[in-house]
């Protein structure tokens, strides 16, 4: 049996040598006899650790399960540690029932606040499809999945972008269910400081036929629709890439589209290497080798090199072709379909017999003259250049 000592003079109660010490100002020791607080554990020198703990809370139907608190001289630092042993560590809940949570700050406002950096080595992971968002100024009529601009009348504001291929677009509005939210400039308050602008990941947008439908990997821009995207058809500034499909009946089909947000510049008919399906473009340069089923020039084309070709080369009549000069007449007659800017080159030679003849050639046409007539018809063959 311990002894119980009563010390009158100083209020002290101690439980033998255990040291378990009742002041008479209320403060508990245990291992010491001058606590300092209501409850004051001093543990002996030894080996301490978040598995060995100074203080210990076990569960009487379990007592496997635990609560562990003290210092651990290894790692320099206090702990709590939830352990069922023999079994595994636990989670450790704070405010399970509702409240916050917060770390190096008074300021209590949001469910985790915390007053530094924070650090994290494995994954973060969302439960639906993230974005991360900043808060910025926003004009009135801004909603969630429309494309904005900078707004040219105020600073660091955004209002609906109203352009095809903005170069003033700035980005897409985020929903808010799903973001990793930076409230900019919100001070301790929890209220948001404007319209959350995608930094980063993949948000829905809202889109229109103008540009045509849309497929997984097309180029989306901004749309002369207000707050809508398109998809981008010729060079310029660019939101990012469809992630999903939009069939557009008409320019006017309004919907949304999962978009990966990622703002830049696109140029399809640019670069040393050109790949894609079927397009148009006002303009074509290549420096590199382009590779290409079939290739239509609609007007003219400009070669500084050389051209070399392994199959045919297949023209028109306005280039290539045969013309007859009828039984006892002396000329015939070709005129181009499309005039030539200036009366071209037009090489004639006669097919089925020898014959004298000249060649008149002007920028509409050619004609071929022969030194008299023939009692039948006088074949020739001809190819032109300008």
């Amino acid at each position: 049996m311990i002894p119980l000592e009563i010390n009158n003079s100083s209020g002290l109660v101690s439980l033998g040598s255990a040291m378990v010490n009742i002041q008479n100002s209320g403060n508990v020791g245990i291992g010491t006899s001058s606590p300092q607080a209501r409850l004051d554990i001093v543990a002996p020198s030894g080996a301490y650790n978040s598995e060995i703990g100074m203080l210990r809370l076990s569960y009487a139907p379990n007592p496997a399960k635990k609560l562990y608190m003290g210092w651990d001289d290894t790692l320099g630092a206090a702990y709590i540690q939830s352990v069922w042993s023999g079994n595994a560590f636990k989670p450790l809940l704070l405010n399970p029932n509702l409240g916050n949570v917060c770390i190096g700050t008074t300021s209590c406002n949001n469910k985790l606040g915390v007053n530094g950096s924070i650090g994290a080595a494995g994954t973060i992971t969302a439960s639906t499809t993230p974005d991360i968002a900043e808060t910025i100024p926003s004009a009135p009529d801004v909603t969630a999945a429309d494309v904005v601009m900078a707004d040219p009348s105020s600073v660091e504001r955004v209002v609906k972008s109203s352009t095809a291929y903005n170069p003033a677009m700035v980005g897409v509005i985020s929903d808010g269910t799903s973001s990793f939210m930076i409230n900019s400039h919100a001070g301790n308050s929890t209220n948001l400081t404007g319209a959350p602008l995608v930094l980063a990941g993949r948000v829905p947008v809202k889109v229109t036929g103008e540009g045509g439908s849309i497929r997984p990997g097309d180029y989306l821009t901004s749309s002369s629709m207000p707050g809508y995207a398109m998809k981008a058809n010729r060079a310029g500034p660019t939101l990012g890439k469809a992630l999903g499909y939009f069939d557009a009946a008409d320019p006017s089909s309004k919907g949304t589209v999962l978009v990966l947000v990622n703002l830049s510049y696109w140029d399809p008919a640019s670069g040393g290497s050109l790949q894609g399906g079927a397009g148009s473009f006002g303009s074509l340069n290549v420096s590199g080798t382009v590779t290409t089923g079939e290739l239509k020039v609609q007007g003219s084309a400009s070669f500084a090199g050389n051209i070399s070709v392994g199959g045919h080369i297949v023209g028109n009549p306005d280039t290539r072709g045969s013309l007859a000069v009828p039984a006892g007449r002396l000329s015939a007659r070709y005129v181009f379909a499309k005039r030539y800017s200036a009366p071209p080159i037009v090489v004639v030679s006669p097919t089925n017999q020898a014959v004298a003849f000249r060649v008149e050639t002007t920028a509409e046409g050619f004609s071929i003259y022969l030194g008299a007539p023939s009692a039948i018809p006088v074949n020739f063959s001809y190819m032109v250049q300008q």
